[in-house]
C-alpha cells in the first residue's frame, strides 16, 4: 500500500512521508524515485538533492529482527546518506529490543492518523476510488491493532498460556493463528528480557503454527546451553558448535554420546524452583535424546495445561540464569 501511494499518488502521500520525517516527495517526479524489495529493502524512496530519502523496514505479520536491521543498514550506507536519510522501521508486532540506530520504530497505530489524511486528500480531488482503497486500507490496520492490543498480556501475565483448541481454530479459519501465534510469544521473550538483570536477547520464531523462543548461552568450549519454549514443551537444549568436532550433520548418535558425556549435568530441569509446580514428566522413554538436524540437542517436560504467562516468564528467567551460570563456568 505505501510503495503505491507514494508512487501513484505523491501528493496524497504527504501526510505519511511527513510522519517519516521525509521530505523526498518534494522533488516529485523529476528527481524522487521509489523502489520496493531493493537490495533486500522493503521500500526506498531517492530524493536526490531535493529532499530527504526513506529506507523502510515493513514487518506487517513478521517478528522484527535486530540483526536483520545492523545487516540491512550495513549494506546501504554507500548509496544513503544517514544525514539525509529516514531509516524506519514499521511494525505491528513490538520490537522487543532497543532499535538500533539510525533505524526509528514507528508503530502501525501510529499510521491510521496519517493516512485518514491521505484518503481525505484523495477524496478532495475526487480521487474516490483511490480514497475508497485508502480508506479501506487504513481499516485492516485498525482491526489489526485492535487484535494485537486484544491478545496483550497484562503486568501480572495471568492470562492463560495455552489457547483452547476452539481458540485456535477459530483463529485458523480467520487466517489468524500463525500472527497471534507470533503477538503472543514475542510479548513473552521481551518480558523475559526486561527481567533479566543483564541484557540477554530472547530469539523468536515460529514453526508448525506455534510460537518458539529459546535463549542459548556460549560456553567456554564454543559450544551452547540454553532453552527452548514451542507448543507446551519446555527444553533445555544444547547448540553444538560446528566448527568444534564438526559438520554435525547426520551424525545423530554420535551428536547425543557427545552431549551426554559432556552436558549431562546441564540438564536438571530441577534447578528452577518452580519446574515442579509447573512442568509434568517426559513420556518418551525409549528416546533419552531428542533434536534437530544439524547440531540441536534437548530433552524435554511438558508444561502443565493450567499455567499462566507469568509463570512460564519466570520459568524461562530461571532457566536463562541457569545457562548463563553454566556457560560461564565450562
Amino acid at each position: 500500500m505505501l510503495y503505491w501511494l507514494i508512487k501513484e499518488q505523491p501528493a496524497a502521500s504527504v501526510p505519511v512521508m511527513e510522519y517519516f520525517k521525509t521530505d523526498a516527495i518534494a522533488g516529485w517526479p523529476e528527481l524522487t524515485e521509489v523502489r520496493r524489495e531493493w537490495m533486500n529493502l522493503d521500500l526506498a524512496v531517492f530524493g536526490g538533492t531535493a529532499g530527504r530519502d526513506l529506507v523502510l523496514e515493513n514487518k506487517l505479520h513478521s517478528i522484527p529482527n535486530r540483526q536483520q536491521l545492523v545487516d540491512y543498514h550495513a549494506g546501504c550506507t554507500a548509496i544513503f546518506d544517514e544525514g539525509k536519510t529516514s531509516f524506519i522501521l514499521l511494525t505491528l508486532i513490538r520490537p522487543g529490543f532497543d532499535v538500533p540506530k539510525p533505524w526509528r520504530h514507528v508503530d502501525y497505530s501510529e499510521l491510521l492518523v496519517p493516512l485518514a489524511a491521505s484518503a481525505k486528500v484523495l477524496r478532495e480531488n475526487d480521487q474516490e476510488f483511490d480514497a475508497l482503497l485508502v480508506e479501506n486500507y487504513v481499516e485492516l490496520v485498525r482491526l489489526l491493532v485492535g487484535l494485537r492490543d486484544s491478545f496483550a498480556f497484562s503486568e501480572t501475565g495471568s492470562e492463560p498460556l495455552h489457547l483452547s483448541v476452539d481458540a485456535r481454530e477459530e483463529l485458523r479459519g480467520a487466517r489468524l493463528l500463525p500472527l497471534v501465534e507470533k503477538l503472543r510469544i514475542a510479548g513473552m521473550a521481551s518480558t523475559i528480557e526486561m527481567l533479566m538483570r543483564s541484557s540477554v536477547t530472547v530469539e523468536v520464531g515460529l514453526s508448525n503454527t506455534r510460537g518458539r523462543m529459546d535463549f542459548h548461552a556460549r560456553t567456554g568450549g564454543g559450544h551452547y546451553v540454553g532453552w527452548q519454549y514451542q507448543g507446551g514443551q519446555m527444553r533445555l537444549s544444547v547448540i553444538l558448535d560446528d566448527d568444534i568436532d564438526g559438520p554435525w550433520r547426520n551424525r545423530r548418535a554420535e551428536r547425543e554420546r557427545f552431549v551426554e558425556q559432556t552436558f549431562l549435568d546441564y540438564f536438571d530441569f530441577d534447578v528452577a524452583e518452580s519446574a515442579s509446580r509447573l512442568l509434568g514428566e517426559y513420556s518418551g522413554r525409549k528416546k533419552k535424546w531428542l533434536g534437530y538436524e544439524p547440531d540441536f540437542i534437548y530433552r524435554y517436560k511438558p508444561v502443565n495445561p493450567d499455567v499462566v504467562v507469568g509463570d512460564l516468564v519466570q520459568l524461562c528467567v530461571e532457566f536463562t540464569g541457569h545457562a548463563l551460570a553454566y556457560a560461564s563456568s565450562h
